[in-house]
């Protein structure tokens, strides 16, 4: 079986893919994310990465990366076509719109994940909440502006005892105006980021069970957020595929529900 050290987890990979898969019209940017850990636990865990660790890393993504028309309305959003109390998915999205570099845990550079390489699977979602209405046990009347990214990779049928690797990061705040329309993905962050009720950056590594659920047996790694800003982007944007693909938040509600 395949190394399942953090490491191994971050190492480049598909990177023809994602070059050949780049859409002449990107709009890519980066975003740098810092914080501390609040969660580090796994078989194949380096001994080194504890809780309270320091880390970062930048997200890079399409911010004109198109809506998927056919799971939902004609603009993917709910109910209101990107207006207030919608909700909108960003699935099937290019592999080359999204992925992430430097991710880096109390100043060791990890590189760039997930990675488990071919003949894994691999899918990208963004998840845009805009003023949506979610029961919460502290405001239960509130509402949810936010995002939700996330990029996985899986080997076989992703099914029941098929390895399985992610990482996300959740932004959710209660009505804080973090989304203006949530059929747009933002160039820059809102400063309201980074303060936001919910800002959990996770990287998993593990076997999905039969109802599709991974079990982060291997690499369980949470760390709360404390700043998000824009960064330029690399002079290498040429080699932007040579990190990873996709994400798919089909199979984490956990995530989205936070």
């Amino acid at each position: 079986m395949i190394s399942l050290q953090l490491k191994a987890l971050v190492t480049p990979c598909l990177g023809a893919l994602l070059l050949a898969s780049a859409p002449a019209d990107a709009t890519q940017v980066s975003w740098l994310f810092s914080g501390n850990l609040t969660v580090a636990s796994g078989s194949d865990l380096p001994s080194t990465i504890q809780v309270g660790d320091s880390f970062s890393a930048i997200l890079h993504f399409d911010s004109s990366t198109p809506l998927n028309v056919g799971a939902f309305n004609q603009a993917n959003c709910l109910p209101n076509n990107g207006g207030p109390n919608s909700i909108c998915h960003h699935d099937g999205a290019p592999l080359s719109s999204q992925y992430w570099s430097d991710v880096t845990v109390n100043g060791v550079n990890y590189g760039m994940v997930p990675s488990l390489g071919p003949p894994a699977q691999t899918f990208n979602v963004i998840n845009v909440r805009n003023n949506t209405p979610e029961p919460d046990p502290q405001e239960p009347a509130g509402t949810i502006d936010g995002y939700a990214f996330q990029t996985e990779q899986c080997f076989g049928q992703c099914g029941e005892g098929d390895v399985d690797a992610y990482v996300a990061v959740v932004i959710h705040g209660l009505d804080l105006s973090l989304v203006t329309d949530a059929r747009l993905l933002p160039v820059s962050p809102s400063p309201s980021m980074n303060t936001a009720r919910t800002r959990e950056w996770d990287v998993c590594r593990g076997v999905l069970d039969v109802n599709g659920v991974n079990n982060c047996e291997f690499v369980d790694v949470q760390g709360v957020f404390s700043s998000v800003a824009q960064v330029p982007e690399p002079t290498t944007f040429a080699l932007l595929g040579v990190g990873l693909a996709g994400l798919g938040l089909r199979r984490k509600a956990r995530a989205l529900t936070r």
